[in-house]
């Protein structure tokens, strides 16, 4: 019963309801040798993935407010959504002065969306050029 609430936690991006259940000692998930191998990396994609969905409809948001939502320091939330960049599957740039993230705009992240990972640098000259143009 427990693993099964744990995983709809994890499918439906409920970081504070997977964190609970894995803090919840009656349930004794961190008892269990075999998944605490792989609770951190569980947590670290739960994690990015709330932070994906919750960015997106944004021009900026704020690493505090990301980091109040998914229950981390922002420190760890500037280190996922570097890792987010990296991996593309966030487009934007890290104002960690400020403390800010600010999204590209609507139309360049939708634009090469459906563009396999391997043509990357085709893509972001297409992006260059299309902003030296304008």
């Amino acid at each position: 019963m427990a693993m099964m609430r744990l995983r709809e936690a994890f499918e439906s991006s409920n970081v504070k309801e997977f964190e609970g259940l894995l803090h919840d000692k009656s349930l004794g998930i961190t008892e269990d040798k075999f998944i605490m191998r792989y609770v951190n990396s569980l947590l670290g994609n739960i994690r990015a993935q709330v932070v994906m969905k919750m960015v997106e409809p944004y021009d900026r948001v704020r690493l505090e407010f990301l980091a109040q939502e998914i229950n981390v320091p922002v420190l760890e939330v500037e280190q996922i959504i570097v890792q987010l960049i990296l991996d593309g599957k966030v487009e934007g740039k890290l104002d960690q002065q400020r403390g800010i993230l600010a999204m590209a705009p609507v139309s360049r992240r939708s634009a090469f969306d459906h563009v396999p990972n391997k043509h990357h640098a085709l893509k972001e000259w297409a992006m260059r050029l299309g902003t030296v143009m304008h």
